[in-house]
């Protein structure tokens, strides 16, 4: 089986990219990863870089699967929702009032969002609204290297075509 032949995709949050070297060797070659957040071993991209930065600073290794970097953008961004946010910051609804009003986040490293709007397109909207971000980045294994495939989120809410760098 080969993923340069048969286009196979990933979700990040399950790659280890640490593993293609030491388990997987070079069976990964050609496969694709969907991350919500942008290619999490690629230290060339600023958002990225400071992820990796701040987690050795801090004494832990970074974790290049998706949901090492969704946890430190997580972190931040609601620890700046919370800075900002009138009345007790430990109840429920401070935080959802801060997350409704906050308008658009860019964060480095991340997908663009919005708390206020709904992330899916109708109807799926009505049944989960702000459920996730229907945007996603995709990597591409290389040489045994996640590398970003893409120069912008792309949006799964409908036929992806991807077009690769």
């Amino acid at each position: 089986y080969s993923f340069a032949k048969t286009p196979t995709v990933f979700p990040g949050a399950l790659i280890d990219p640490l593993a293609f070297n030491d388990v997987l060797k070079d069976k990964m070659n050609g496969a694709y990863v969907v991350n919500f957040g942008q290619t999490p071993t690629d230290a060339s991209l600023p958002g990225i870089k400071i992820y990796q930065d701040e987690m050795k600073a801090s004494g832990a290794p970074p974790l290049y699967k998706d949901n090492g970097l969704n946890a430190w953008v997580g972190v931040h961004v609601i620890a700046q929702l919370l800075a900002k946010a009138p009345g007790d910051i430990t109840a429920p609804a401070t935080l959802i009032t801060a997350m409704k009003a906050a308008g658009p986040i860019n964060y480095p490293g991340w997908t663009p969002f919005d708390w206020s709007k709904p992330a899916l397109p109708e109807p799926l909207a009505k049944s989960l609204p702000r459920y996730f971000n229907s945007n996603v980045w995709v990597s591409k294994i290389v040489d045994n290297k996640m590398v970003s495939a893409v120069n912008a989120p792309v949006s799964f809410s409908g036929p992806i075509v991807l077009t690769v760098k």
